[in-house]
């Protein structure tokens, strides 16, 4: 697993099980009780995408050896 927080956001990859993701608002939302990777609003959707690019940023940084599951 892979993860990027920021103040109000929090963006979880799991690598081991495909598809598996978790994004939460941490401003509305401190206790993670809403995942909202599958929600459509905007804001979730653009959130999604800056901090799973922030992630793979890093990773490729750091030559993670968990890259090679990235397709």
């Amino acid at each position: 697993m892979r993860g990027f927080r920021t103040t109000d956001w929090k963006l979880v990859l799991d690598f081991a099980n495909p598809g598996r993701e978790e994004l939460y608002d941490l401003k509305n939302d401190p206790h993670e009780t809403s995942n909202l990777v599958e929600s459509d609003e905007p804001l979730h959707v653009r959130m999604r995408a800056e901090l799973k690019h922030k992630i793979l940023e890093r990773m490729r940084t750091l030559n993670d050896p968990a890259l090679t599951t990235v397709h």
